[in-house]
């Protein structure tokens, strides 16, 4: 008999690299026998007028906060939230979002519940056991704290506590010395990508009519520990000595610095396509020479150009690429993309860079790794409902 995984998730999907990643897991946990779903414990359109309701009746209360949905309600006419929870029953390339009743029906059969954005109150009040992944960077979720966002350290810290944990989950080896600090159980596996969505094709893609010679991408997500301000330097040290080079850099926002120091680079010639967040990086990936990144870690974003084979020049110590360095030392980086360039025509670094990721990111490896954890939960019985014994 299969046995259930359900995933605690909101569902966004190519928004989030918290939800591409669980939901790369649950496609890949279905094809190792699992019967794996997604539950979105997010409000529905319905809930939030309940809450709008309800708190706009209180005295002297403006606005209700839950980190745990990532949803804010303001009382009056404005709703502030990232989106409502999909339907129940949604599919997702290959992955299917499920009602409450269906998540409790299966949880009582004996199945595992493993949280990704938080466990909700309905959940926390019948004491289910489950694992929790924390897929946030520890220094990233500390600033988000300490800049009065959300307080997903203090979370972390209390769901550490919390006698429902079977254990916490990093998918970053490198971190996983800083969550002990937090959770009493940590275990570390490497991450995975789609290989089969992530892959080396053929492409006439442009940049939007903005193609160079050398087309370098930059598309991490910006992050209060880590963003691209060095590796968009470096690239203008490369630059001087590859003219015939331009930089395409994707996930930009609207914000006050960025507006200059891109405006900056845009007005000498330096940038080619600018563009917020994309759904074709796939086929942008396949059209450039390099990404550049700033981390030493398996991002999403290296996970998947690395999938499409594009040469990637990372932060010092990237034990994922050859062509790695000091983000803030210039001239060093900027000689590793020299070199990452120079070897696309020494090598067939398309196949080479395909094959690093089939032998780091493999979701069925990988994930093979997780369900191994899982087994172990199964065969002690930690998953079991502790109101029913």
């Amino acid at each position: 008999m299969k046995k259930t995984i359900i995933h605690i998730a909101p569902v966004t999907p190519h928004m989030s690299g918290l939800y591409e990643t669980t939901r790369e897991m649950v496609y890949y946990e279905q094809k190792l026998g699992y019967n794996s779903f997604i539950f979105d414990s997010r409000p529905s359109p319905e809930e939030i007028e309940k809450i709008k309701e309800i708190e706009s009746s209180k005295p002297n209360k403006n606005s209700v906060s839950c980190p745990a949905c990532n949803i804010s309600i303001t009382t009056g006419e404005r709703v502030v939230t990232n989106q409502p929870k999909v339907p129940d029953w949604s599919e997702d390339r290959g992955t299917c979002s499920v009602p409450f009743e269906f998540v409790i029906d299966e949880l009582n059969k004996g199945g595992l519940l493993v949280s990704h954005s938080g466990v909700t109150e309905k959940l926390r009040t019948l004491k289910i056991p489950y694992l929790h992944i924390a897929h946030g960077r520890p220094y990233s979720s500390f600033l988000i704290e300490r800049s009065g966002q959300n307080p997903i350290y203090s979370t972390y810290e209390h769901i550490g506590r919390t006698k429902e944990l079977i254990g916490a989950i990093t998918l970053w080896p490198e971190y996983k010395s800083y969550l002990e600090l937090l959770f009493p159980k940590i275990y570390a596996f490497d991450a995975w990508v789609d290989l089969e969505k992530w892959k080396v094709f053929d492409t006439d893609y442009d940049f939007n009519g903005h193609k160079a010679e050398i087309n370098v991408v930059c598309s991490d997500a910006w992050r209060l520990d880590k963003d691209s301000y060095h590796v968009l330097n470096n690239f203008r040290i490369f630059n001087k000595k590859y003219p015939n080079s331009k930089i395409h850099i994707y996930g930009v926002k609207n914000e006050p610095g960025w507006n200059c120091m891109i405006g900056k680079m845009k007005q000498l010639g330096l940038t080619g396509e600018i563009r917020p967040i994309v759904k074709n990086l796939e086929e942008i990936y396949n059209a450039a020479d390099m990404l550049v990144s700033p981390h030493k870690i398996a991002t999403r974003t290296i996970r998947e150009a690395m999938g499409c084979g594009l040469q990637v020049v990372g932060g010092i110590n990237n034990r994922f690429t050859e062509y790695n360095a000091d983000v803030e030392d210039l001239d060093a980086f900027a000689k590793e993309m020299e070199r990452a360039y120079l070897d696309i025509e020494k090598k067939d670094t398309r196949k080479l860079n395909r094959q690093k990721a089939v032998k780091f990111f493999d979701p069925i490896v990988n994930i093979q790794n997780v369900a191994e954890l899982y087994e172990e939960v199964f065969e002690k019985g930690l998953n079991r409902i502790q109101n029913n014994g």
